[in-house]
Protein backbone atom coordinates (compact mmCIF):
# COMPACT_ATOMS: atom_id res chain seq x y z
CA UNK A 1 0.00 0.00 0.00
CA UNK A 2 1.56 3.38 -1.15
CA UNK A 3 0.89 6.80 -1.05
CA UNK A 4 -2.93 8.14 0.80
CA UNK A 5 -5.93 6.84 -0.52
CA UNK A 6 -8.41 9.93 -2.18
CA UNK A 7 -11.08 8.94 0.85
CA UNK A 8 -11.41 6.98 3.91
CA UNK A 9 -13.85 4.85 2.31
CA UNK A 10 -11.24 4.31 -0.50
CA UNK A 11 -8.45 3.99 2.25
CA UNK A 12 -10.36 1.22 4.20
CA UNK A 13 -11.08 -0.81 0.70
CA UNK A 14 -7.22 -0.30 -0.47
CA UNK A 15 -6.61 -1.85 3.73
CA UNK A 16 -8.92 -4.92 3.23
CA UNK A 17 -7.76 -5.55 -0.29
CA UNK A 18 -4.28 -5.84 1.37
CA UNK A 19 -5.53 -8.04 3.93
CA UNK A 20 -6.97 -10.42 2.16
CA UNK A 21 -3.71 -10.69 0.08
CA UNK A 22 -1.61 -10.95 3.53
CA UNK A 23 -3.87 -14.48 4.24
CA UNK A 24 -2.86 -15.65 0.16
CA UNK A 25 0.29 -14.33 0.13
CA UNK A 26 1.68 -13.43 3.53
CA UNK A 27 5.54 -14.22 2.75
CA UNK A 28 5.39 -11.77 0.59
CA UNK A 29 4.89 -9.47 3.65
CA UNK A 30 7.74 -7.73 5.55
CA UNK A 31 8.73 -6.05 8.77
CA UNK A 32 9.52 -3.03 6.52
CA UNK A 33 6.49 -3.60 4.44
CA UNK A 34 4.29 -3.86 7.07
CA UNK A 35 5.38 -0.80 9.23
CA UNK A 36 4.85 1.18 5.67
CA UNK A 37 1.08 0.20 6.18
CA UNK A 38 0.89 0.90 9.73
CA UNK A 39 2.64 4.17 9.04
CA UNK A 40 -0.33 4.65 6.47
CA UNK A 41 -3.01 4.36 8.63
CA UNK A 42 -1.46 6.49 11.22
CA UNK A 43 -1.59 9.30 8.56
CA UNK A 44 -5.23 8.67 7.88
CA UNK A 45 -5.93 9.25 11.47
CA UNK A 46 -3.98 12.34 12.18
CA UNK A 47 -6.16 13.47 9.51
CA UNK A 48 -9.03 12.82 12.01
CA UNK A 49 -11.35 16.05 11.99
CA UNK A 50 -12.09 14.84 8.01
CA UNK A 51 -12.56 11.21 9.20
CA UNK A 52 -15.83 10.00 10.47
CA UNK A 53 -16.46 8.04 13.64
CA UNK A 54 -17.21 5.14 11.34
CA UNK A 55 -14.32 5.50 9.68
CA UNK A 56 -12.21 5.24 12.65
CA UNK A 57 -13.72 2.58 13.92
CA UNK A 58 -13.15 0.43 10.78
CA UNK A 59 -9.34 1.86 10.96
CA UNK A 60 -9.48 -0.09 14.30
CA UNK A 61 -11.06 -2.96 13.34
CA UNK A 62 -9.13 -3.51 10.39
CA UNK A 63 -6.02 -2.91 12.21
CA UNK A 64 -6.54 -5.47 14.42
CA UNK A 65 -7.69 -7.90 11.55
CA UNK A 66 -4.77 -7.32 10.12
CA UNK A 67 -2.36 -7.71 13.23
CA UNK A 68 -4.02 -11.49 13.89
CA UNK A 69 -3.39 -12.17 10.42
CA UNK A 70 -0.23 -11.51 10.50
CA UNK A 71 0.30 -13.46 13.39
CA UNK A 72 -1.38 -16.46 11.89
CA UNK A 73 0.31 -16.17 8.60
CA UNK A 74 3.37 -14.54 8.79
CA UNK A 75 4.41 -14.40 12.27
CA UNK A 76 8.25 -13.55 11.87
CA UNK A 77 6.80 -10.07 10.17
CA UNK A 78 5.24 -9.43 13.96
CA UNK A 79 8.69 -8.17 14.95
CA UNK A 80 9.24 -6.17 18.05
CA UNK A 81 9.77 -2.82 16.10
CA UNK A 82 6.14 -3.42 14.45
CA UNK A 83 4.72 -4.65 17.80
CA UNK A 84 5.23 -1.53 19.23
CA UNK A 85 3.97 0.45 16.39
CA UNK A 86 1.06 -1.52 16.62
CA UNK A 87 0.42 -0.53 20.10
CA UNK A 88 1.59 3.23 19.38
CA UNK A 89 -1.02 3.20 17.08
CA UNK A 90 -3.93 1.71 19.45
CA UNK A 91 -2.99 4.23 21.64
CA UNK A 92 -4.14 7.12 19.83
CA UNK A 93 -7.65 6.12 19.38
CA UNK A 94 -9.83 7.47 21.79
CA UNK A 95 -10.75 4.64 24.41
CA UNK A 96 -14.27 3.81 23.15
CA UNK A 97 -13.26 2.83 19.66
CA UNK A 98 -10.40 -0.24 20.86
CA UNK A 99 -13.50 -2.29 21.71
CA UNK A 100 -12.06 -4.65 19.14
CA UNK A 101 -8.67 -4.93 20.62
CA UNK A 102 -11.03 -6.45 23.61
CA UNK A 103 -11.40 -9.63 21.07
CA UNK A 104 -7.60 -10.26 20.43
CA UNK A 105 -8.97 -14.39 21.74
CA UNK A 106 -12.13 -14.31 20.40
CA UNK A 107 -13.45 -17.81 19.38
CA UNK A 108 -12.40 -16.58 15.36
CA UNK A 109 -9.38 -16.18 16.41
CA UNK A 110 -8.01 -19.13 17.95
CA UNK A 111 -9.62 -20.34 15.08
CA UNK A 112 -7.39 -18.33 12.64
CA UNK A 113 -4.80 -19.85 14.72
CA UNK A 114 -5.07 -23.67 13.63
CA UNK A 115 -3.83 -22.60 10.12
CA UNK A 116 -0.82 -21.35 11.09
CA UNK A 117 2.30 -23.14 8.92
CA UNK A 118 4.54 -22.10 12.20
CA UNK A 119 2.24 -22.36 15.19
CA UNK A 120 4.88 -22.44 17.55
CA UNK A 121 5.92 -19.22 16.20
CA UNK A 122 2.54 -17.50 15.96
CA UNK A 123 1.66 -18.25 18.96
CA UNK A 124 4.79 -17.07 20.44
CA UNK A 125 3.62 -14.04 18.38
CA UNK A 126 0.41 -13.86 20.40
CA UNK A 127 2.11 -14.41 23.54
CA UNK A 128 4.04 -10.77 22.94
CA UNK A 129 1.29 -9.13 21.32
CA UNK A 130 -0.96 -9.57 24.11
CA UNK A 131 1.91 -8.59 27.13
CA UNK A 132 2.39 -5.63 25.07
CA UNK A 133 -1.64 -4.88 25.11
CA UNK A 134 -1.62 -5.62 29.10
CA UNK A 135 1.18 -3.39 30.00
CA UNK A 136 -0.17 -0.54 27.87
CA UNK A 137 -3.24 -0.98 29.38
CA UNK A 138 -5.10 -1.60 26.31
CA UNK A 139 -6.82 -4.89 27.37
CA UNK A 140 -6.96 -5.39 31.08
CA UNK A 141 -6.69 -8.71 32.94
CA UNK A 142 -10.11 -8.99 33.23
CA UNK A 143 -10.95 -8.37 29.96
CA UNK A 144 -8.93 -11.56 28.94
CA UNK A 145 -10.76 -13.50 31.76
CA UNK A 146 -14.10 -12.79 29.88
CA UNK A 147 -12.01 -13.85 26.50
CA UNK A 148 -11.06 -17.33 28.17
CA UNK A 149 -14.81 -17.82 30.04
CA UNK A 150 -16.04 -17.27 26.44
CA UNK A 151 -13.57 -19.92 24.89
CA UNK A 152 -14.71 -22.80 27.14
CA UNK A 153 -18.28 -22.44 25.56
CA UNK A 154 -16.50 -24.53 22.58
CA UNK A 155 -14.73 -27.55 22.18
CA UNK A 156 -11.14 -27.58 20.92
CA UNK A 157 -8.24 -29.66 20.17
CA UNK A 158 -6.13 -30.76 23.07
CA UNK A 159 -3.16 -29.45 20.80
CA UNK A 160 -4.99 -25.70 20.45
CA UNK A 161 -5.38 -25.97 24.43
CA UNK A 162 -2.17 -26.46 25.56
CA UNK A 163 -0.76 -23.75 23.25
CA UNK A 164 -3.65 -21.29 24.47
CA UNK A 165 -2.52 -22.41 27.99
CA UNK A 166 1.08 -21.93 27.13
CA UNK A 167 0.59 -18.70 25.66
CA UNK A 168 -1.26 -17.47 28.73
CA UNK A 169 1.57 -18.48 31.11
CA UNK A 170 3.51 -16.65 29.42
CA UNK A 171 1.38 -13.59 29.50
CA UNK A 172 0.44 -14.05 33.81
CA UNK A 173 4.56 -14.45 33.97
CA UNK A 174 5.65 -11.22 31.92
CA UNK A 175 2.92 -9.53 34.10
CA UNK A 176 3.34 -10.66 37.12
CA UNK A 177 7.46 -9.54 36.40
CA UNK A 178 5.72 -5.86 35.09
CA UNK A 179 4.03 -5.95 38.70
CA UNK A 180 7.06 -6.71 40.93
CA UNK A 181 8.54 -3.94 39.03
CA UNK A 182 5.84 -1.43 39.71
CA UNK A 183 5.07 -1.09 36.22
CA UNK A 184 1.19 -0.58 36.76
CA UNK A 185 -0.67 2.62 37.37
CA UNK A 186 -4.39 2.44 39.05
CA UNK A 187 -5.51 -0.31 36.77
CA UNK A 188 -6.26 -4.21 38.17
CA UNK A 189 -3.07 -5.20 38.86
CA UNK A 190 -3.31 -9.05 39.35
CA UNK A 191 -5.08 -12.08 36.97
CA UNK A 192 -7.67 -13.42 37.99
CA UNK A 193 -7.10 -16.80 39.56
CA UNK A 194 -9.35 -18.30 37.13
CA UNK A 195 -7.26 -17.65 33.98
CA UNK A 196 -4.74 -19.28 36.60
CA UNK A 197 -7.27 -22.47 36.70
CA UNK A 198 -7.64 -22.73 33.23
CA UNK A 199 -4.38 -22.65 32.20
CA UNK A 200 -4.29 -25.87 34.45
CA UNK A 201 -6.89 -27.25 32.95
CA UNK A 202 -6.08 -26.26 29.47
CA UNK A 203 -2.46 -27.27 29.92
CA UNK A 204 -3.45 -31.18 31.16
CA UNK A 205 -3.35 -33.51 28.69
CA UNK A 206 -6.20 -35.45 30.36
CA UNK A 207 -8.53 -32.38 30.37
CA UNK A 208 -8.81 -32.51 33.80
CA UNK A 209 -9.27 -36.27 34.47
CA UNK A 210 -8.06 -36.12 37.84
CA UNK A 211 -9.80 -33.31 38.91
CA UNK A 212 -10.29 -33.99 42.53
CA UNK A 213 -6.55 -34.45 42.99
CA UNK A 214 -4.90 -32.04 40.96
CA UNK A 215 -7.17 -28.96 40.57
CA UNK A 216 -5.68 -25.97 42.26
CA UNK A 217 -7.80 -24.00 44.65
CA UNK A 218 -9.19 -21.12 44.26
CA UNK A 219 -10.54 -18.84 46.71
Amino acid sequence: MSGMPLSDSLFLQELTEDLATGKRKASSVSPSSALQILADIEKCFDDREQTSVEGLKGLVHLSVDWAVTMVVMAPKVMSAEVQDKLVTLWLTFPPLLRDDLHDILSLQNIYQMGFSPDPRDSWFRMEALIVRLCKAELILPLVLEDQCLALTRMEWPQSVLERLASCLQGVVDSWKKHVSAGGFTEQEEEFPQLIDWLIWFWGSPEGGDNFEEDFPDLC
